[in-house]
Parts: C-alpha cells; structure tokens; sequence
C-alpha cells in the first residue's frame, strides 16, 4: 500500500472559500478567516510532503521518513480537529476507534488518542500521568514513558519504549504500516464533511440573495440605491464601490454648457446599461457578473495621444478625492507649484496633456474643478470620442487636412 495524498480535496475546499466574500466579510465567519487561511495552507502543504516521501508499507522506510510521516500527519490532525473546533463542527471521526483497536486501561482510547500518544513517543516527548491518557498506568504508581529510537521492522513501525512501571515488551508500540496510512487519509478525508458543511452555509446565503428584487420605477437612483444595499448584504464591496461611482455620473449636473450634449448622451447611454442589468439581476441570470453594466467607466483608451494608458492612469488615479482629498491645489499649468514632486501635480500635468492635445478641442475641463466632476468629464471625453461621429470627423481632419 503506498500512501497517496488526494489534494483535489484540499483544493476543492480553497475554492469553496473563494467562491464568495462572506467567509472575510460577514461578521458570523470574518473572525474565522486567518485560522482558515492557515488551516489550508498549512494542510496543503504536508499533504504535498506526504506524497513527495512516496512512502509504501512494503518498504523498509528510514527513521527519519517514519517522523516525517508523524510530523505532517499530526499537522493535518491538529488542523483539523482546531478547525472542527472552531466553527462549532461536530468531529465524525472522534470517537472511532477501529483502525488501531487500542482502547486502552479505562476503555476510553480512540484512534486520535492513540495516534496522538504514538506521535508523543516518535518526537521523543515523555509521557507521564499528569497528561491524561488511555495508555497509562496511574495506580498504583504513576508511570512515565519515553522512547530512544524508532524502527521498521518491515511490516510494522517499532517505537522503543521504556516504562517506569511495565517491562519494555509490554510497552513498545508495533504499528502495521496499513493502519498508520488508513489513519492519515480518514483524518485527511475530514476535509469533504468541511468542505460540505462550508458549502451548505454559501448555499444558504445564496438562497436568501435569490429571493432580493429591485422595485423597478421612474427613479433610476432609487433603483441604483436598492440595487447597493443588495451587494452590501452580498459583501460585494467592488460592486457598492462601483454603484456609488454609477450614481454620481447619473446625479451629476454640468455646470458648462459646452458640455451639457456630451454628458446627457453618456447618462443615457448609462441608464439604458443599468435598465437591462436590473432586469438581468431581477431575473437571476447567472451570466449577470460579465453584463456591460461593469463596463461603463471601460472605454477604449486609444485617442491619438503618446503613452494613452500612462496618461490617463495618471489622471484617474491621482485626481481622485479618496486618493489626494479635497481639489483646493490651485494648480496653474506652466507655472512652478510647490506640488511639483507630489502624485497630484502628476495628474494634473497629465489632464493638461489631456486637455491640450484632445479633449479641449469639443469639451471644457477646468483644473480648479472638484475630482469627482474632472473623472466624470474625462469618461464623457473618452465615450464621445468613440461614439459621436461628429467629434471623430474633428480628428480625422487635423489628422488628414485637405490639400
């Protein structure tokens, strides 16, 4: 028998946990969600030393392959049982006792208890009384017992061991290598009941998302409203993020007439986009995460400037209130500004580039504008540049003017 780890199970878990934000969001399982990362982790990782030893009953293994097999399946045993712990889950196996039958002086021995003691003597720890245990005498003298080397005597592992009570005979665990392997592969195999267990409770919060509905009427920010706190009850923080950024383009209001056509045919452009993801979310279609809903702040970036991503990077990612704050730089272009080595000057050397080279040309951006208002005029830029024939013929005539 050649001791093989399955770790599909192990990778079937990780992905369970993957699957949804609530195991690091929901305040009932955020509190689990370090010891479960290092549960798998640490599980993974002996699992994959398990089967690097190639370890086989009919071999003869070496002392030091025998410990190494204690080591990574008592880390599997440990993790498991401290996981099962801590999230309140019953332990199938814990009061089994038929892969080593040892039950010990008060008959109270499982083969945890007995793994656990066989582990104890491999890494040399003494066992004494004060450790309560199944398998040692406490009347009428209290014994110790400890071992001084480990063997393979081909068919069973030998762990030597002295008493302070009973003869070495009497004492010395011989293990068919069968039942240590059918031992790590059932505590192992513990990972399906958790994995199904975590399943029922994803599957629980999905029921209860399957039955959320936006109220469909004549206001489209009260639809986007019920739509966010949905996704906020989902833990979904990208999506309530993107939401709130959704509502300000439809809330927002130009303060320059030269931009009013644009901005009014990008909101609608991004109401008939939201309409159909509401329909799709009341609908429940399962393809709803890839809808172009998430898609309206993607326009293409080639306008024609050197270095489009670089440029545009900069601006969304610098002239941004969470990033920098409050737009009070009174930022001046083609004057020194005592921010010419801050991130905001960056962005804002890199709008004038914008402006001067492209969107000055049909829209007005101002500098001394709030962050927000600046991002929205520049997604309104880039949408009219590739949807408005009229702004591309602009181009196309500096571009290719007429003889």
């Amino acid at each position: 028998m050649e001791l093989i780890i399955d770790i599909k199970k192990i990778q079937k878990l990780r992905e369970i946990i993957n699957s949804t934000p609530i195991f690091y969001e929901s305040p009932a399982l955020r509190p689990h969600w370090d010891l479960i990362c290092s549960f798998m982790d640490r599980v993974e990782d002996s699992a994959n030393n398990l089967n690097m030893l190639k370890l086989e009953s009919e071999s003869t293994l070496t002392q030091n392959k025998v410990i190494l097999f204690f080591v990574h399946t008592e880390i599997i045993r440990s993790c498991i049982s401290v996981l099962l712990d801590e999230l309140k889950f019953s332990d199938i196996n814990k009061q089994k006792s038929d892969i080593f039958c040892e039950k010990g002086f008060n008959e109270e021995g499982t083969d945890d208890k007995y793994f656990y003691h066989l582990r104890n003597l491999s890494f040399a720890h003494v066992l004494e009384v004060s450790h309560r245990s199944p398998y040692l005498i406490d009347k009428p003298k209290k014994e110790r017992l400890y071992s001084p080397i480990i063997a393979d005597s081909g068919s069973e592992i030998v762990i030597s061991v002295y008493s302070t009570v009973r003869e070495t005979s009497e004492v010395t665990p011989k293990i068919r290598k069968e039942k240590l392997f059918s031992y790590t592969i059932r505590k192992y195999s513990t990972l399906d009941y958790i994995s199904t267990r975590l399943l029922d409770i994803v599957e629980s919060y999905n029921r209860g998302w399957n039955n959320q509905k936006v109220l469909v009427g004549d206001d489209i920010i009260d639809m986007l409203q019920q739509l966010r706190g949905f996704y906020v009850e989902r833990y979904e923080k990208y999506t309530v993020d993107y939401i709130d950024d959704v509502i300000k383009l439809v809330n927002y209001k130009p303060t320059i007439d030269r931009n009013v056509e644009f901005v009014e045919a990008y909101q609608e452009y991004s109401r008939n986009l939201i309409m159909q993801f509401i329909e799709n979310f009341n609908d429940k279609d399962p393809s709803i995460h890839n809808h172009e809903f998430y898609d309206i702040f993607s326009m293409p970036r080639d306008i024609g400037l050197p270095n489009n991503n670089y440029v545009l990077e900069k601006i969304l990612v610098y002239l941004d209130e969470d990033e920098s704050g409050v737009n009070d730089y009174d930022f001046e272009p083609n004057t020194l500004s005592i921010f010419r080595h801050d991130k905001v000057y960056l962005g804002f050397e890199m709008l004038r580039i914008f402006k001067d080279q492209f969107s000055d040309r049909f829209m007005t951006i101002e500098y001394n504008m709030p962050f927000d208002e600046i991002q929205i005029l520049v997604y309104t830029s880039l949408y009219s540049y590739h949807n408005n024939t009229n702004i591309r013929e602009i181009f196309e005539s500096i571009t290719n003017p007429e003889d």
